[in-house]
């Protein structure tokens, strides 16, 4: 071998290593956009299937072309996906992906991915859109059918493993932008009851009235939007409305003294300046107010 062909074989290899790191260098947590993803063993269409992923897999990856990833996903190896099946966070802020309007379990999938990554504010940005845009569409499942997408993404940003909401800042806030930014009036009544559970159970009990007699005065017929129909399940959750309706106004109300707060904003709800629908539900709660516990409040849901 000859000094100039030795000379060429070094640089190659040197030229070689240098985009191998360079690989390596840019190799950066990607989200799966799909379920059961093919990963193959080189990026053709003609190569060995290896395994799959989906939207659950760990995984890092870089975008070699316009056609493939390279993916090291957790649990399955390293080998290749169709580009289009990967995005990172650079991808989700480009004005490309923003021009895209996803299905409503993709953004779902995406709320989860980025909730379990603790990017909150990522999540939200998911959420939010879910519950603007894709409140009334049922969750593509045979075993969460009767959820509402808007609820289940409300309670999943709420809930660390849907076993019941967490009642700390980040739900108060969480649930004042989705107020603001929500046009359904379902949506605003759930935001309402749960800032005010929120308020009851951190002493500011006037407040979490208030909250109770904005739902009957501007909300009556839409706090139990999302529901199934009772016969589809058992927990209290999907009980019909009447019974939704006592607890709303009572599963925040310890104190008797908060009690008869709530009878006298009730019965000034019943006057003629409202509405039929509010002056029915006000009377109905006066009507039983007194009829379940209020000093026990052991609800997690809703």
């Amino acid at each position: 071998m000859n000094a100039v062909m030795r000379k060429s074989i070094v640089l190659l290899g040197m030229m070689l290593w240098a985009g191998l790191g360079i690989l390596q260098a840019q190799m950066e947590e990607v989200l799966i956009a799909g379920d059961q993803v093919e990963l193959r063993e080189s990026p053709s269409l003609e190569s060995p299937i290896i395994g799959y992923v989906n939207w659950e897999t760990e995984a890092t990856g870089i975008q070699l072309d316009e056609t493939w990833s390279q993916v090291e996903a957790a649990g399955v190896g390293k080998g290749y996906v169709l580009a289009w099946f990967t995005l990172t966070h650079s991808d989700m802020n480009s004005k490309a992906w923003q021009r895209i309007t996803p299905s409503a379990s993709t953004l779902y999938r995406m709320m989860r991915y980025f909730k379990r990554k603790n990017n909150l504010p990522k999540a939200e940005e998911f959420a939010l859109r879910i519950l603007n845009v894709h409140n009334y569409e049922e969750f593509p499942t045979e075993d969460q059918a009767c959820f509402k997408l808007g609820h289940l993404a409300y309670i999943d940003m709420l809930s660390p493993d849907r076993n019941g909401v967490e009642y700390n800042e980040f739900m108060f806030q969480f649930s004042g932008n989705a107020m603001k930014s929500a046009e359904d009036p379902g949506i605003k009544a759930m935001a309402l009851y749960h800032q005010a559970r929120y308020l009851s159970l951190n002493g500011n009990q006037d407040q979490a009235i208030e909250n109770l007699l904005t739902i009957v005065k501007d909300y009556p017929s839409a706090f139990s939007r999302n529901e199934c129909q009772p016969k589809q399940a058992n927990s209290w959750f999907y009980k019909p409305e009447r019974t939704k309706r006592l607890f709303c106004a009572l599963c925040m109300i310890q104190p008797p003294t908060a009690l008869e707060a709530v009878k006298e904003g009730l019965t000034e709800l019943t006057s003629e300046e409202h509405s039929a629908e509010t002056i029915a539900m006000a009377e109905e709660l006066l009507a039983n107010i007194g009829l379940m516990p209020y000093d026990k409040d052991t609800s997690v849901w809703y």
